[in-house]
């Protein structure tokens, strides 16, 4: 152990030759670095967690269990990260081990500790929730039950991962007290890597599970990249969870923890305010149709509340979008039914709306296309809403 010339306290381990130990002052590592990212992202998982709370309880009135899952996620996200911040303002970390009396070492193992243990259930409510919205999003048997296989395998493993990182040792205050000699402990280093290998598996799932679905939507290709590249964007936490885990291989056995831990505690921060934020994408045209409209190339959310029905008794572009119960489920459902089934198909492009739906003969399906753009007053259909109708009755 070392010890300041100047100081009677004492460190872990012993400062290399020629060092001169400052625990009043000791060097840090990365910290402004730290709180400016970190920060950053918390504002913006904020602003999107709540930007998705307003448009499912005023918008679409809606606020079902991925909604909590995801509220969960943020609380978990918020302490995590509350952590985190307390570690880096009191010199707790990011310091080398032979600048840090040994209490201060034994509060930054404890720390270490309960962070992660946070960490875990903050990314696993976060994959709960986009597992119920796929859920949500298809009826297609197959579906729902590699959602809910998927679900509980995350369960356990999650479970399993929290309890290894709270009770490695024993006795148990050993985790985090290392003036402790007597007892054991498991390779804590392997429970790391083995959490971080975990979530980029079921990151991978994540991103997988949906494309199948949005690739046999009947909508124009350019439209399928664009879901595609929401669900890729999406995936971006694996992204982070694989440079984390590169990160933190290192500091498995480095001998100086504190210092060594400081990228990867970054990428934490950074993964736990992008699940946050992916979880919340699918939120984002709602609520800009709502407030900023022409933003998209809309006209008013407004106007989307006008119904109708044509002359032959066939749904409209009114009735197949403006009922509130349909608004609902365009948030979140695609998929195929025996009655109706309705998919708003966004884009940059000119709005393409489809439906298809029994005719009122029962055996033949209509399949009916609404194609929106800025053509002139001559292409209004009935609903005096500028476009073209394409109908396609298959026999």
């Amino acid at each position: 152990m070392a010890s300041s010339p100047t100081s009677t306290l004492v460190a872990l381990i012993p400062a290399p030759s020629g060092y001169v130990v400052n625990f009043d002052d000791p060097q840090r590592k990365a910290v402004p670095g730290c709180f400016w990212i970190t920060s950053i992202g918390l504002v913006l998982a904020t602003f999107f967690y709540f930007m998705r709370v307003y448009t499912k309880v005023r918008i679409v009135k809606d606020f079902n269990a991925e909604d909590w899952c995801i509220t969960i996620s943020f609380f978990f996200s918020i302490c995590t990260q509350a952590l985190l911040f307390n570690c880096w303002a009191t010199k707790t970390c990011m310091v080398h081990a032979w600048e840090m009396p040994i209490s201060t070492y034994n509060r930054f193992a404890a720390i270490t500790v309960a962070s992660a243990s946070l960490y875990v259930p903050c990314l696993t409510f976060a994959k709960y929730s986009l597992l119920l919205f796929y859920y949500r999003m298809s009826h297609l048997r197959w579906l729902r039950v590699v959602s809910v296989a998927v679900m509980g395998f995350i369960t356990c493993y999650s479970i399993a991962n929290i309890f290894a990182l709270i009770f490695p040792c024993h006795p148990i205050a050993k985790t985090w007290d290392v003036t402790i000699t007597e007892g054991s402990c498991i390779n804590r280093g392997a429970v790391y890597i083995v959490t971080a290998v975990t979530n980029i598996v079921t990151d991978l799932l994540l991103l997988i599970i949906p494309i199948p679905i949005v690739w046999k939507l009947q909508m124009p290709f350019i439209q399928k990249i664009g879901l595609v590249f929401i669900f890729i964007v999406g995936s971006l936490t694996c992204i982070t969870s694989i440079v984390r885990l590169t990160t933190l291989l290192p500091t498995l056995t480095s001998v100086d923890q504190p210092w060594a831990v400081a990228i990867p505690s970054i990428w934490a921060g950074v993964e736990a305010n992008l699940v946050i934020i992916c979880c919340s994408i699918p939120s984002i045209r709602l609520f800009i149709r709502h407030f900023a409209p022409r933003l998209i190339g809309e006209y008013s959310f407004s106007r989307t509340r006008a119904t109708g029905t044509s002359g032959n008794g066939r749904n409209t572009l009114g009735s197949m979008v403006h009922d509130k119960s349909k608004a609902r489920s365009s948030y979140g459902r695609m998929g195929t039914s025996d009655a109706d089934v309705d998919v708003e198909l966004q884009s940059t492009a000119p709005k393409v709306w489809s439906e298809c739906h029994r005719a009122s003969t029962g055996k033949r399906d209509e399949h009916v296309t609404y194609i929106e753009d800025s053509t002139p007053p001559s292409t209004l259909n009935e609903e005096g809403i500028t476009g073209i109708i394409v109908t396609k009755t298959f026999g």
